[in-house]
């Protein structure tokens, strides 16, 4: 399969560069960005100057101040305000996203250098309210221009409506941005609204999609409708929503207090590194028999994934000295069982280490598990070491590698098991899920959906969900991965839709449901949604506290969290990063 791509985001620039190059205007550049990228035309005259939504955003309100708009009637523009703007009315029969006003458009219009009927295409019309388009029908066209340099200088003349750039399809989620970063959406896949009068779609459901957050006090992070609007701005809906935050939140879920340590991950430097006389353990006398190693690495995996992290740095350098000895000591098939425990315990030391961002000693420790995953000669277990090895290199950022590991070892996996038993199924739609993360973090859309999808078919053949060689394997675990994957891509409304459709209480493994719950609260982020980013972050935090208190990457988004949000969120916001253990 090929997997190697150009990034779209420098193909874009290139585009841009040439046709500056060329003497064409910023107009064509925005004709030919929407035609070529399928942008609407707002996100096409964006990306004609090559800013990001924060870029953008960030432009827009400096020019609002400047002429004196920004006076209390209106407020400051945000990355996912403009995100929702560009993108409305959506795909849908409904409108979705947020409608751009006859003053936003005007905004923009000054902003960009173009007329407003620059910025609407045929959809735009189709669904916008009659008394906007009598605004805009009886208003003559923008007079500012945007010269090279970027200065609003007075049109020398009226500007002819320019023809619609939009094609004949709907755009689709292809926006990429040249500097945008990962945190925050490209395009967002907003769920449907009901219309005025309306009830919510059936499908968005509230305490029976996450029943289990309802035994913790804790609102469902996906269902609770705020509206519309990002914030609360209505003075009712604030006061609800401040005593639900302070009620159901603040009361009814007992804080756990955090010890305020960080994990530390030095006892596990000396076994790593081979140095054993260094780890002060009592060396082993004979090696215990293959029944009790198989319970004490059960053990461990059963702590990893029930997010007991700290028991877990305490009980992993005795148990990986003892699978030392027994691979040195065993022999036959004995030897061979050996080197798979190993190999699954080292999964678990790398895991364990890359949650804490650990990524040198996780080197060692991913590398260590195939080594020895090789040398039991079990295909499935080399198949699992792979996933790990994925991990190791996708936090270290070696995106290619890692896509190129994943679907190397599951082809490998597919070819040397002449027939899929459920644990090697497992292995190998785990490792197409890892194969695909590692895809969206490098921007290779197609590439993720394509290996996404494949993923989702050995679900299918597998028939249940389950944990086979520990992995969560199973048709829910692949929408899990779905959520993560919009997340990363930037289609927060599509990771928020697909969410909504998992129950969490067919989620058996905590540390599953935990980063579900993060995925969730990542994505209301993206969109804005900051109260019901904090929401889910609590729920996560009271379903695994060790996964909210003790990883470095959650840490940072609470603290991002916290410095964005508006005041009816952040007070609580912060008062949960300070239980937490996150620092300023």
């Amino acid at each position: 399969m090929p997997y190697a791509k150009s990034s779209l985001r420098a193909e874009q620039r290139a585009l841009r560069e040439k046709m500056r190059e060329l003497g064409m205007s910023r107009r064509q550049i925005a004709i030919e960005f929407a035609r070529r990228y399928r942008l609407r035309p707002r996100a096409a005259w964006r990306n004609a100057y090559g800013w990001s939504l924060t870029e953008a955003a960030e432009q827009i309100s400096t020019y609002a101040a400047r002429a004196g708009l920004d006076s209390g009637a209106t407020v400051a523009m945000t990355a996912a305000h403009l995100c929702e703007h560009e993108n409305w009315p959506g795909e849908g029969h409904e409108p979705a996203g947020r409608r751009p006003t006859p003053y936003l458009l005007s905004l923009l219009a000054a902003v960009y250098g173009c007329t407003v009927h620059d910025l609407l295409d045929a959809a735009d019309y189709e669904h916008m309210p009659a008394a906007d388009r009598l605004i805009l029908d009886k208003t003559t066209p923008s007079d500012g221009r945007r010269s090279a340099e970027g200065a609003v200088t007075p049109a020398a003349g009226r500007s002819r409506r320019q023809p619609s750039t939009r094609s004949s399809s709907p755009a689709t989620s292809r926006v990429n941005e040249e500097t945008m970063p990962a945190c925050l959406p490209c395009e967002l896949a907003p769920s449907r609204r009901a219309a005025p009068g309306q009830r919510p779609p059936a499908a968005i459901r509230r305490w029976d999609t996450f029943p289990t957050l309802e035994a913790l006090h804790v609102p469902d992070p996906l269902s609770l409708e705020l509206g519309d609007d990002q914030e609360i701005e209505d003075p009712v809906r604030r006061r609800a929503f401040v005593g639900l935050t302070s009620m159901s939140l603040l009361g009814s879920v007992h804080d756990v207090a955090s010890d305020r340590r960080p994990l530390n991950a030095e006892p596990l430097v000396p076994v790593l590194t081979e140095h054993v006389a260094d780890t002060g353990l009592e060396q082993p006398g004979p090696p215990s028999d293959i029944a009790a190693l198989t319970a004490a690495v059960n053990h461990a995996r059963r702590q990893y994934q029930a997010c007991r992290y700290s028991e877990l740095i305490r009980y992993l350098p005795q148990l990986l000295v003892r699978l030392h000895a027994a691979c040195l000591s065993l022999d036959d098939e004995a030897k061979s069982r050996a080197f798979v425990l190993s190999a699954d315990t080292h999964h678990v030391a790398a895991g364990l280490l890359l949650k804490l961002d650990d990524q040198g000693l996780a080197y060692l420790a991913a590398d260590r598990s195939m080594r020895t995953a090789q040398a039991s000669e079990d295909p499935v277990a080399v198949g699992a070491s792979a996933r790990i090895i994925t991990h190791a290199l996708m936090n270290g950022g070696h995106l290619a590698a890692a896509i190129s590991t994943a679907s190397s070892h599951a082809a490998r996996l597919d070819r040397d098991v002449s027939s899929h038993t459920p644990e090697s199924l497992s292995v190998y739609g785990s490792l197409l899920l890892r194969g695909a993360i590692a895809a969206a973090q490098h921007d290779q859309r197609a590439t993720a959906h394509e290996l996404l999808d494949e993923a989702d078919g050995a679900a299918q053949r597998l028939g249940a969900d389950g944990n086979l060689r520990w992995t969560a394997f199973g048709p829910t675990n692949a929408k899990l991965h779905r959520v993560n994957i919009a997340v990363t891509l930037g289609d927060a409304g599509t990771a928020v839709d697909v969410a909504r459709g998992i129950d969490l209480s067919t989620i058996t493994v905590t540390e599953r449901k935990a980063t579900l719950l993060i995925d969730t609260a990542r994505a209301f982020l993206q969109w804005g949604r900051h109260e019901k980013a904090y929401i889910a972050l609590r729920a996560a935090e009271k379903i695994a506290h060790e996964e909210i208190a003790g990883r470095p990457s959650v840490h940072r988004l609470v603290r991002e969290l916290v410095t964005s949000a508006p005041p009816t969120v952040r007070r609580d916001a912060a008062h949960f990063a300070t239980r937490v253990g996150v620092s300023r």
